[in-house]
C-alpha cells in the first residue's frame, strides 16, 4: 500500500522543485489557511535550510524566519531561493559565486531582499 505524505495531512501540493540532489515542495495547508514548505535530500551545502548536515530521506518542514509565509520557492543545483508573503527573499545553500548574493552561505535567516519582486527562478548551472 502507498502511503502519500502530502495527502494524508490534508496538503494540497503547489509546486515541486527539484536541485541536483535536493527537492521542494510547496503546500497549501486549509486547516491553518497558509502555504507550508517540505523537503528532502542533500543538506551538506545547507540548501534545504536546515542546519544538519546529514541526508534528509523523508520530508521535512522548512521553517522561515519569522514564520515567514512562502508564496513562491526556486532550486538551483545546490542553493534555493524562497520568496514570502511580505515581500522577502530568503535564500540558503552553496553561495561559492555570490549567486545567494552577499550573505553568509547556508544560513536561512539572511535576507537577500525586499525589493518588490513577483517570481523567483534558478537554473542548475548556478552552481
Amino acid at each position: 500500500m502507498k502511503v502519500d505524505f502530502f495527502s494524508d495531512r490534508k496538503l494540497e501540493v503547489l509546486d515541486v522543485n527539484f536541485g541536483v540532489d535536493h527537492t521542494l515542495v510547496l503546500c497549501f495547508d486549509s486547516d491553518h489557511n497558509r502555504n507550508r514548505l517540505f523537503g528532502c535530500g542533500t543538506t551538506r551545502r545547507g540548501q534545504l535550510g536546515f542546519i544538519q548536515k546529514e541526508p534528509v530521506y523523508e520530508f521535512r518542514e522548512v521553517k522561515m524566519p519569522n514564520d515567514e509565509e512562502v508564496v513562491n520557492m526556486a532550486t538551483g543545483a545546490f542553493h534555493s531561493l524562497f520568496l514570502t508573503k511580505s515581500n522577502k527573499l530568503f535564500g540558503c545553500g552553496c553561495n561559492n559565486n555570490y549567486q545567494l548574493g552577499d550573505i553568509e552561505q547556508s544560513v536561512l535567516n539572511s535576507k537577500i531582499s525586499t525589493k518588490f519582486i513577483v517570481e523567483v527562478k534558478l537554473g542548475n548551472l548556478n552552481e
